[in-house]
C-alpha cells in the first residue's frame, strides 16, 4: 500500500524511496505497540477481552487507524504538480483537461491492477492449498535393519529422544558396529500443517521446560558436502553428540530459513509438501573427535537408504 501510495501522490524518486521506507519500517514498531495493546488489554480485564474473535478486530482496526495516519501524514508532502519538459504540447500540461483525465485513467488502472494482483495471489494460495497432500492416518516409514557394516539392536543407546511435535511418522532405532553405536530418528512430516510441520520453532532436541536432558551447544558443521547442526546434550554425567538436519522433499539442509524457501520450491514447482527432521546421535565418551568420526561413517553408509526410505513412505 505504501508503495501504491508513493507512486500516486509522489513525483520525485527520493520522496518516493522515503515513503517507501517508512511504510516498511513503521509497521514494524506499530505491529509492538499493537501486541503490547492487545495483552494489556486482556491482562486488565482478566482475559475478557482482545481474546478469539475481538482479538483479530482489534487489530484490523489498528491496522486501519495506522494506515489513515500514514497516508494522512504522507499527504502534507503530496506533489500536486508535475514538472514537464520544455515544449511539452498545452494539452498535456498540468492541470489541463488531457492531464485530469489520464490522470484519473492512470489512478483507476493502478487500483484494478492491485485489485486484480491480490485477487489471483488469493486464488493462487486457495489452489496450492487445496492441491497439499493429506495425511490420513500415521505413516510408516520401513527403514532398513542394515547399514552396510552397522546392524540394528534393540537397545538404545540413551532414553533421549528429540521432542518433535505431532509428525505423521515417528521412527527411531539403534544401530551398532563393532563397540560404536548410534541412534537414528527420524519425524517424518507427509504433509505441512498448522501444529504439525517439520520447519518449525517447536521442534527441538531436549525439552526446554521440563526434560532432562540439556542442550549444551549448538553449531553448524560440514560433512562433506552436507552440512548439519552438531549438538552436545547432557543429562548428569551422560553426554551425547547430535547431528541434525532437515530432508525437505529430495533436498537436504540444516538451515531452516533454506528449508523454508525449499519448502515452498516444492509446494510450487514439484507439488508436493513432504519434508523430515533426521538426526542422528551416539555417546560422547569424552572424545569429540570419536564421536564425530562415528557420526560421519553413520551418515557415509547411511543416508543414501534413509532418503530412499523417506521417499517411499510417499
Amino acid at each position: 500500500l505504501g508503495t501504491i501510495y508513493a507512486y500516486l501522490f509522489y513525483a520525485s524518486i527520493g520522496k518516493r524511496i522515503i515513503f517507501i521506507l517508512i511504510s516498511l519500517v513503521l509497521p514494524v514498531f506499530a505491529n509492538g505497540l499493537r501486541a503490547f495493546g492487545i495483552v494489556m488489554i486482556g491482562h486488565n480485564t482478566g482475559m475478557e477481552h482482545a481474546v478469539g474473535t475481538d482479538h483479530l478486530l482489534y487489530g484490523w482496526l489498528f491496522f486501519g487507524v495506522m494506515i489513515f495516519t500514514l497516508f494522512y501524514v504522507g499527504s502534507f508532502w503530496r506533489d500536486e504538480e508535475i514538472s514537464l519538459s520544455p515544449g511539452i504540447d498545452s494539452e498535456a500540461r498540468p492541470g489541463s483537461a488531457n492531464n485530469i483525465k489520464n490522470s484519473d485513467s492512470s489512478l483507476l488502472l493502478t487500483i484494478l491492477l492491485t485489485y486484480t494482483l491480490l485477487v489471483s495471489t488469493l486464488l493462487f494460495s486457495s489452489v496450492i492449498v487445496s492441491g497439499t497432500q493429506e495425511a490420513s492416518s500415521e505413516t510408516e516409514i520401513a527403514m532398513p535393519i542394515r547399514f552396510s557394516e552397522w546392524l540394528y539392536e534393540e537397545e538404545y543407546i540413551s532414553d533421549w529422544k528429540p521432542a518433535y511435535i505431532n509428525p505423521d511418522g515417528d521412527y527411531s532405532m539403534t544401530y551398532r558396529r563393532g563397540p560404536d553405536r548410534v541412534q537414528l530418528d527420524v519425524a517424518y512430516y507427509y504433509a505441512q500443517r498448522k501444529g504439525s510441520e517439520a520447519i518449525s520453532s517447536s521442534n527441538k532436541l531436549t525439552n526446554p521446560y521440563s526434560g532432562k536432558w540439556k542442550l549444551v551447544k549448538a553449531v553448524t558443521h560440514e560433512h562433506g558436502s552436507r552440512d548439519v547442526i552438531e549438538s552436545e546434550l547432557i543429562k548428569g554425567d551422560e553426554k551425547l553428540l547430535v547431528w541434525s538436519w532437515y530432508q525437505v522433499g529430495r533436498y537436504q539442509t540444516s538451515n531452516i530459513y533454506l528449508a523454508k524457501l525449499l519448502e515452498v520450491y516444492n509446494l510450487i514447482v514439484e507439488g508436493r509438501s513432504d519434508a523430515s527432521v533426521i538426526s542422528i546421535s551416539t555417546n560422547h565418551d569424552g572424545s569429540a573427535g570419536k564421536a564425530i568420526n562415528r557420526l560421519g561413517d553413520f551418515m557415509d553408509d547411511a543416508t543414501a537408504q534413509i532418503e530412499s526410505s523417506i521417499e517411499a513412505a510417499l
